[in-house]
């Protein structure tokens, strides 16, 4: 089954099956939408809908993620600039990158020529990082995090704080912004350790001048503790759900969560 599964994997983007959703990213003062995740989705033929957490690892065991990951850059980039000549105004678009397509030669190169070849300006892209693109070489990591930061490109660091990342990680790479992992803000408006240890990260990252992004806000409790807790971004399913790209245009224009024009004080 498995061969199988990366076998249809392989073809799924030649086959049309494979589509990107939007999940906005608001601001926590402003209750403004200050940035879209781009989620991939592949719709299996006969399986349907296969969870991103099922096939990507089989991409990177299978080495299929270099590819991958290029056409979700591809696609999401070609998506901007639709909206964009359709007269949208489009806050930055986050786009994750694994440590294999990260650590492949050409990934510089290439994300470069896909923003020449869509039109999209550097400042409408902001890449989502593994910490594990730092582990084995932070030298290489550094150099080439600052390549695409002199490109104008924003950079962060995904899941903060659920594995081997550390402050003097975020010192040490050239980035814009911590994502803190969903293991820190899962239940934490009755959590007081994870309160602390969210707003510890909070003010640390503050005084770096790095942004912080919270994920997997799920309720009202949760996205009051994390504005407190200093977190400058929200994102989760109780704020907004990841959207098709057509529904992307009328979520800008309302430019704000009801979930938190309503709640969070």
């Amino acid at each position: 089954m498995l061969r199988s599964m990366f076998e249809d994997l392989a073809t799924a983007a030649e086959r049309r099956e494979l589509s990107l959703v939007y999940q906005p990213i608001f601001d926590s003062t402003a209750r403004a939408v200050a940035g879209l995740e781009a989620l991939l989705r592949w719709d299996h033929p006969v399986r349907g809908a296969i969870p991103p957490s099922q096939f990507i690892p089989w991409a990177e065991a299978g080495h299929l993620i270099v590819d991958l990951g290029d056409w979700v850059l591809e696609s999401a980039c070609r998506q901007i600039a639709a909206w964009r000549a359709a007269g949208n105004s489009v806050p930055r678009v986050c786009i994750n990158v694994s440590a294999r397509q990260f650590e492949d030669p050409g990934f510089v190169k290439r994300v470069r020529r896909c923003l020449t070849d869509t039109g999209v300006r550097p400042a409408h892209i902001e890449l989502e990082l593994t910490e594990t693109v730092a582990l084995v070489n932070i030298a290489a990591a550094s150099a080439a995090m600052n390549d695409l930061r002199d490109a104008g490109i924003a950079l962060s660091i995904d899941d903060f704080g659920a594995g081997h990342t550390s402050m003097s990680l975020a010192c040490a790479l050239p980035m814009n912004a911590l994502k803190i992992d969903r293991a820190l803000t899962e239940n934490i408006a009755s959590d007081h350790h994870k309160q602390a240890v969210v707003a510890c990260i909070a003010a640390m990252s503050r005084a770096l001048g790095l942004r912080t992004i919270a994920e997997g806000v799920d309720s009202f409790d949760s996205a009051r503790a994390l504005e407190r807790a200093g977190c400058d971004e929200l994102q989760g399913y109780y704020l907004a759900p990841p959207l098709h790209a057509s529904f992307v245009p009328s979520a800008l224009r309302d430019r704000s969560s009801d979930a938190l024009g309503r709640h969070v004080a």
